[in-house]
């Protein structure tokens, strides 16, 4: 009889560990939402992120009113980290299917070289003026910050809710749904944008990295006083993030279909899928150097 009793005690239902706090996981998960400053100075994850070089391969596909593809177009490009940490550089190899030849090649690399120049003196410039002030005004540092979720323009917009655990490649996750909040007014286009959209979010329990979202558009979106473009309702994407080395997050798909009309008459309905691969660090000792073009 003990026997069996243990048996049918392994054989039992468990007990699923209980969900996190909801406004606890809210709070670290935009903690942990790095700004310009922590990319500069690589104190996250995402400054890790430019650190690493990939190839991002995209394939554009114009669909019919019925959603059936009628032609599409690919292109490759190498994701190369640059002198300026969190700005690559996207340097396109392959368009519409052919690859790009060396004198274009080199005609695009010597325009990134002048636009990272021109990146470092900003930078140098910005890093200057703040430590001027600085001299000037001394500030003493602010005092510790206690988060709310009402601090935050992203929180706030939409309605997030914890529904369960789910493991993706191994790696515990916590999913979430999303709907508009149409009680709160967004201060910034990525809140306007959770206000007209909905769907579900899967976030590292560990990292608080999302790992997958997949979003559909509810509401119009307007570009340009919507004289630009309008993307209609029923555009949907999924995009999906791996972790790497175990140190850093980054982009393995994007998937997304968008229905939208531009300069308000011509419509334009398109899938685009972007698959992200070979993923490794960028050597420290590898720079890329351009020369200039010979004056006449």
């Amino acid at each position: 009889m003990t026997r069996l009793l243990l048996v049918l005690l392994l054989l039992g239902p468990s007990q699923e560990q209980p969900l996190p706090d909801r406004t606890n996981f809210l709070i670290e998960f935009q903690v942990k939402r790095p700004g310009l400053i922590t990319v500069l100075d690589g104190s996250s994850t995402w400054g890790l992120a430019a650190q690493y070089t990939y190839t991002e391969k995209v394939i554009e596909t114009t669909l019919d009113s019925k959603g059936s593809p009628k032609g599409s177009k690919t292109s490759v490009f190498e994701i190369i980290p640059t002198r300026v940490p969190g700005f690559p550089y996207r340097r396109q190899i392959v368009k519409n299917g052919v690859p790009l030849t060396q004198k274009e090649l080199e005609r695009q690399d010597r325009k990134q070289e002048e636009e990272t120049r021109k990146l470092e003196r900003e930078v140098q410039k910005y890093a200057a003026e703040q430590s001027a002030k600085q001299k000037v005004h001394p500030t003493p540092p602010p005092p510790p910050r206690t988060w709310r979720i009402e601090d935050s323009d992203l929180l706030m917009a939409a309605d997030f809710q914890l529904v369960g655990r789910e493991s993706i490649d191994g790696h515990p996750v916590i999913l979430l749904t999303f709907k508009p909040n149409p009680g709160y007014k967004p201060r910034s286009d990525i809140g306007k944008m959770l206000q007209r959209a909905s769907g579900r979010v899967w976030v590292s329990e560990t990292d608080y990295e999302p790992v997958r979202l997949e979003a559909q558009l509810d509401e119009v979106i307007s570009f340009g006083m919507g004289f630009l473009a309008r993307i209609q309702p029923g555009s949907r994407g999924t995009f999906e993030r791996r972790k790497f080395n175990d140190e850093v997050w980054l982009p393995v798909r994007d998937d997304f279909t968008a229905k939208a009309k531009v300069l308000l008459v011509k419509g334009m309905h398109v899938q685009e899928v972007h698959e992200y691969t070979d993923h490794h660090k960028f050597a420290v000792d590898v720079r890329l150097k351009f020369q200039d073009p010979v004056e006449k």
